[in-house]
C-alpha cells in the first residue's frame, strides 16, 4: 500500500515541476497515514491522512485512494486506461440499456443485502451478486462486469463497502446516474454531490433502498429530468473533479496546505562534523 501513495506522490511532485502556474517547490512535511478501509477510531484525537472519514473525524484530512493510479483487478485495471476505453465506447443516452446495475459482494455489508431483497425479479432492476474465487479473481460462473461495461446502462448504483466503496469514482465516470444511498462515510468528491436544483448529479435513496423502485421510475417516466441529470454528472466528475490533472492538483493542496497549520521540520541535523540530511530525500526512498 506504501508503494501507491509513494506513486501517487511522485506524480503530484512532477505536476509541480512542470505547472507552468507553479514556481515554488514543494515545502517540507512530516505527516502520518492510514491506508485502512476504516481509520482507527483510537487516534481520533490526532490528525493523519487517510482514504475516507465519518462525520466526527474533524482531524483526518482526505487523500486520494490508490484507485486513482491502478487497481490489480482484469475488471479494474489503470485509472487513466478506464477513463480512455469509457470515452471510446460509451454510447449516447437513448441506446443505454434503461435498467439499475449493480454487481459486488453481498456480504460485506446490510445495505447491499437489502439491495438485493428490494430489486429481485423487477424489470427495472439489474442488480447481481458477485462471488469471489480469492481476493483479486472472481469465480468462473460470476456475474461480474468491468467497469467500463457499466457505462451500457443509464442508472449505477453505488453501495458503501466494508466501509466506503471505490467504484463511485468509476461509476462517476459514466455519463449515466449515479444512485447513492445516504452516505455513513465522507469521501473526496462528496462536497460537489448536488441533490436537487438545475446542478442536480445525482440521485440519492434511503439506506434500505426503501424508495429505490419509485425513484427508478420517476427517472424513467422522465427521460428529459434523467439526461440531465446524467449531463450534469459527467460535467462535474468525469471532466472536472475526477481527471487526473484535479487529482494532481488535490495532492499538492493537500501538501501545501498541511504544512501551514502544521510544524515546518527541518532537513539538516548537526553533527560534530557538520550539517548531515535527516533521513533521505522522496525520489531515494521511491
Amino acid at each position: 500500500m506504501i508503494i501507491w501513495l509513494a506513486v501517487r506522490l511522485v506524480r503530484s511532485t512532477k505536476s509541480i515541476a512542470l505547472s507552468p502556474t507553479s514556481s515554488e517547490p514543494l515545502p517540507n512535511i512530516e505527516f502520518s497515514f492510514v491506508v485502512s478501509d476504516i481509520p482507527d477510531s483510537r487516534h481520533r484525537d490526532h490528525a493523519f491522512w487517510a482514504l475516507i472519514r465519518l462525520a466526527v473525524d474533524e482531524k483526518i484530512w482526505l487523500m486520494p485512494d490508490f484507485g486513482y493510479w491502478s487497481r490489480p483487478l482484469d475488471l479494474v485495471g489503470n485509472y487513466e486506461q478506464i477513463r480512455a476505453e469509457i470515452k471510446a465506447n460509451e454510447v449516447g443516452w437513448e441506446k443505454k440499456i434503461r435498467k439499475a446495475l449493480w454487481r459486488g459482494a453481498a456480504k460485506t455489508n446490510k445495505v447491499r443485502s437489502a439491495l438485493l431483497r428490494v430489486s429481485q425479479g423487477k424489470a427495472w432492476a439489474d442488480v447481481q451478486e458477485v462471488k469471489w474465487k480469492n481476493r483479486t479473481d472472481v469465480a468462473r460462473d460470476s456475474a461480474a462486469l468491468s467497469m467500463v461495461d457499466h457505462c451500457s446502462h443509464q442508472f449505477l448504483i453505488r453501495t458503501e463497502g466494508r466501509s466506503y466503496s471505490g467504484r463511485a469514482k468509476y461509476l462517476l465516470n459514466c455519463e449515466s446516474i449515479t444512485i447513492m444511498h445516504k452516505s455513513e462515510w465522507i469521501e473526496l468528491h462528496q462536497s460537489v454531490l448536488e441533490l436537487s436544483g438545475p446542478g442536480q448529479n445525482f440521485i440519492q435513496v434511503e439506506r434500505d433502498f426503501s424508495d429505490l423502485e419509485s425513484k427508478v421510475q420517476e427517472l424513467l417516466q422522465n427521460s428529459e429530468f434523467a439526461k440531465r441529470i446524467a449531463r450534469n454528472s459527467a460535467k462535474t466528475f468525469r471532466d472536472r473533479y475526477l481527471t487526473p490533472a484535479a487529482q494532481a492538483c488535490y495532492w499538492r493542496q493537500l501538501i501545501r496546505s498541511w504544512a501551514e497549520v502544521s510544524f515546518r521540520p527541518k532537513p539538516w541535523a548537526l553533527t560534530g562534523g557538520g550539517k548531515q540530511l535527516r533521513g533521505v530525500p522522496f525520489e531515494t526512498f521511491v
